[in-house]
């Protein structure tokens, strides 16, 4: 991007500007020589098991199509999360930082949303391995794989990446027991998933279906709500962690446990 005057950053955001004027903006080949797609090849660092599951939840990978030489993954999370975004990509491709979206002003859900941060990899390597690790093509509609192959001691890494992805955790005041009660629920499209990652929690959960009448796909929810389990949960996903969303780690180091 030097050779055309901007930073990575300036050059996409004013690529898509041009886009939406009709305006026709030259595109500049990006050469890396620093990748390592075999990164997901041997899942053997907590990492390595954290970002599986963070893909597994909020990445994408496509497969090769038409003007497109190699299978691709992405990963795009909201800008005050990007560390994370920033983090796989020193992982995996060093000389590609992140690109940061502007928000376009359209309301999500009913709610206000933030610039955004992306990152790509073109590899067919790399999407292979995930296929193998368990994610895949269009996987809110086909489905994902709980990662049974990698050690077990590494699982709970796993699930923090996914939890921090498509997890959340919600404290209201209960009138019935007069005070204030946490949950932390885990969400997919994939009830199979879902109850394999049950499975290998140390905690008692719950899995109903939450699936409303205008979504294309169902939508399950695995929750856990009970004192003793939300404190071992808590435990279970933090303890000697090294990577993991702040924000949601300080909601859960502030449930009443």
């Amino acid at each position: 991007c030097n050779s055309v005057g901007y930073t990575r950053n300036q050059y996409y955001i004013r690529r898509k500007i041009a886009k939406r004027q009709g305006i026709e903006f030259e595109r500049v080949k990006q050469v890396n020589s620093q990748n390592n797609y075999a990164w997901f090849r041997s899942i053997d660092t907590q990492d390595k098991a954290y970002f599986l599951g963070l893909l597994a939840a909020d990445g994408c990978i496509t497969p090769e199509v038409e003007g497109h030489s190699s299978k691709k993954l992405s990963l795009k999370l909201k800008a005050s999360d990007g560390y994370l975004v920033e983090k796989l990509c020193s992982y995996i491709s060093p000389e590609r930082e992140p690109i940061t979206v502007p928000y376009d002003g359209e309301k999500k859900f009913g709610y206000d949303c933030e610039d955004s941060v992306i990152w790509r990899a073109n590899s067919d390597m790399l999407v292979e391995d995930l296929l193998n690790l368990g994610l895949n093509y269009r996987k809110s509609y086909t489905g994902i794989a709980f990662p049974y192959s990698i050690d077990k001691d590494l699982y709970r890494h796993y699930i923090r990446g996914y939890f921090d992805g498509n997890g959340y955790i919600s404290v209201s005041y209960s009138k019935r027991d007069e005070k204030d009660v946490a949950v932390v629920a885990i969400l997919s499209t994939d009830k199979i998933f879902l109850k394999d990652l049950e499975s290998v929690l140390p905690v008692s959960s719950t899995i109903v279906d939450v699936t409303k009448s205008d979504r294309e796909t169902s939508l399950f929810k695995l929750y856990v709500k009970r004192h003793w389990g939300l404190k071992m949960l808590k435990y279970y996903l933090y303890t000697d962690a090294d990577t993991f969303l702040h924000r949601k780690k300080e909601k859960f180091k502030a449930i009443p446990c």
